[in-house]
């Protein structure tokens, strides 16, 4: 028998992923990037190789030299820094 309760569970879980993304795209990306898929998104800005390092008490990301996006990182990091109400339409 299956758990009715893991699957909804499990929905809501793919339901909360799939907003936060969505948030992602409509406000901390640049306007040319915000039509690209969720699919894409995830295949070139979260699953990539990056070393994450602790220095005291901030993390650095260092990626390849030969990333793409190292500015489009940038750009993410300035918007969240700015600390902007993001649910203001």
């Amino acid at each position: 028998m299956h758990n009715k309760e893991g699957n909804e569970i499990y929905i809501l879980l793919v339901a909360l992923a799939y907003n936060i993304l969505n948030w992602f795209k409509r406000f901390l990306l640049p306007e040319e990037f915000r039509s690209r898929c969720i699919k894409w998104i995830t295949m070139y800005l979260l699953n990539l190789p990056a070393i994450i390092q602790r220095k005291k008490k901030q993390y650095f990301i260092k990626f390849s030299k030969f990333y793409p996006y190292k500015e489009l990182f940038e750009y993410i990091f300035r918007e969240l820094a700015k600390g902007k109400p993001y649910y203001v339409v």
